[in-house]
């Protein structure tokens, strides 16, 4: 029996899973609490099926000796890697994207003097996915129809960042789908190989879909602490853009679909909203509206998270890729999108939102909405109010909502100043100038009065 749900997490496999030999006399790890809660949830909700959105297993890292110096390697353990992946729910599907540690080589194996260039994450995977678990599907994409009017695309994320892609392109030839081909794989092949599984998918179902459900493991943008600033990170860039707007919105522009994007990557719990549109051209004024949800809680190591107690709501819109003032933006003849403006949106309640937390999201329907709720290993589960307020005050349809104002990320101190924003200050500071000289010459004329 299956109810009208499913769970979508990532950032996972890390260190050991004590669940699979039930030893309590173990510390248990994170990864094992969030493995004990997911059985729970599923035995008592029966979901349709499960997606874990990559970074399936993380190295473990040591400090060797050599010589007179300290260097650091990371080493492949296959018991460790094993312990998670039996942890999983035997008694529901699950799909399995990659991340980018997926695709990690160069590991120790054996011993510390014996290192693997062979792809031994992934070759690992599938091995597991074909001897040791019926229910699990190691996917590069996958398209599924979820309660009757959802489309949900899983999709490679890791080829669309330009500087990881090229380096690990070999390990994509372990891929069933790429396993047997003739011609020579480049990452521009496996990007339009995917363009065209996106693109069949939607044309299969487009008259039935209202709501786009796309999964992969790169957040399309998000914050994140860096030293102690909260950064808006670009990842990976526009070649994930060209699929969200290009292959996704534009091939369903004249109906009306509510996109979501859930993902992974940060080590915590976010939830934005985002509107891509390009930056010129003949769909500038055209906004792709998605609703976001970062789900790296799986059990790897969390990251501290960006905001803090009174933290309001932030927007920040960024341009991918970046451009400088001499640059030329625009649509080129081939309908080939240059640049695109990335809106990025966390209401003051999802800034409020706890995100240091471990754990998954549930996705279910209500009539005709989604729902969205995460479980944590604790005791209560977190609950959006308001899921639409973000998209509609990026789409300015506030509902008769008081206007929000909108804030400055104020703890972002070094961030790069863009060429308007300096003649905008460079304007200020002039008419600061006036005014002042104004008052000087104001206060000299008071003075005179006065003494006659």
């Amino acid at each position: 029996m299956s109810l009208n749900s499913f769970i979508h997490f990532g950032c996972w496999n890390k260190g050991t899973s004590y669940l699979r030999t039930m030893d309590s006399t173990k510390t248990a790890s994170n990864l094992t609490n969030v493995m004990r809660k997911l059985n729970e949830i599923t035995k008592a909700t029966h979901p349709e099926f499960i997606v874990v959105a990559g970074d399936n297993y993380y190295p473990n890292k040591l400090t060797v000796v050599d010589g007179d110096k300290k260097i650091k390697v990371k080493k492949f353990e296959e018991d460790d890697m094993f312990s998670g992946f039996d942890s999983l729910p035997k008694n529901v599907e699950i799909d399995v994207v990659m991340g980018n540690h997926d695709y990690e080589t160069n590991l120790y194996v054996s011993n510390l003097d014996q290192v693997e260039t062979s792809c031994k994450i992934l070759r690992t995977e599938y091995m597991y996915e074909k001897t040791l678990n019926e229910n699990l599907n190691i996917v590069i994409n996958k398209a599924r129809l979820f309660q009757d009017d959802t489309l949900i695309l899983m999709i490679d994320t890791t080829i669309y960042d330009d500087e990881y892609a090229e380096g690990v392109i070999d390990c994509y030839k372990i891929h069933p789908e790429f396993a047997n081909k003739q011609e020579p794989l480049t990452v521009q092949s496996v990007r339009t190989y995917q363009s065209e599984f996106i693109k069949n998918s939607i044309d299969k179902y487009i008259d039935i879909i209202k709501n786009v459900i796309i999964i992969g493991h790169h957040p399309i943008t998000g914050y994140k602490m860096k030293g102690n600033a909260t950064n808006l990170i670009s990842s990976p860039g526009k070649p994930l853009l060209d699929v969200f707007y290009n292959d996704i919105y534009k091939r369903l522009l004249d109906k009306q679909i509510n996109y979501y994007y859930l993902c992974a990557d940060l080590h915590q719990y976010q939830i934005g909203n985002i509107a891509i549109s390009p930056s010129e051209g003949d769909y500038s004024n055209s906004k792709m509206f998605i609703k976001q949800y970062i789900v790296g809680t799986g059990g790897a190591d969390l990251d501290a998270y960006p905001f803090k107690d009174g933290d309001e709501e932030m927007r920040e819109i960024i341009v991918m890729p970046p451009v400088s003032d001499d640059d030329e933006i625009n649509e080129n003849g081939n309908g080939k999108i240059e640049r695109y403006n990335v809106e990025y949106l966390m209401t003051t309640e999802e800034v409020a939102l706890p995100g240091y937390v471990y754990g998954f999201l549930q996705c279910s329907k209500d009539g005709n909405d989604l729902v969205f709720k995460f479980i944590n290993i604790g005791t209560k589960p977190i609950i959006e109010e308001n899921p639409r307020a973000g998209i509609q005050l990026l789409s300015g349809n506030t509902g008769g909502m008081k206007k929000t104002r909108r804030y400055k990320n104020r703890k972002n101190k070094n961030k790069k100043i863009t060429h308007k924003q300096n003649k905008r200050n460079h304007k200020k500071n002039k008419t600061s100038k006036k005014c002042k000289k104004q008052n000087k010459k104001y206060n000299k004329k008071q003075k005179k009065t006065m003494k006659h």
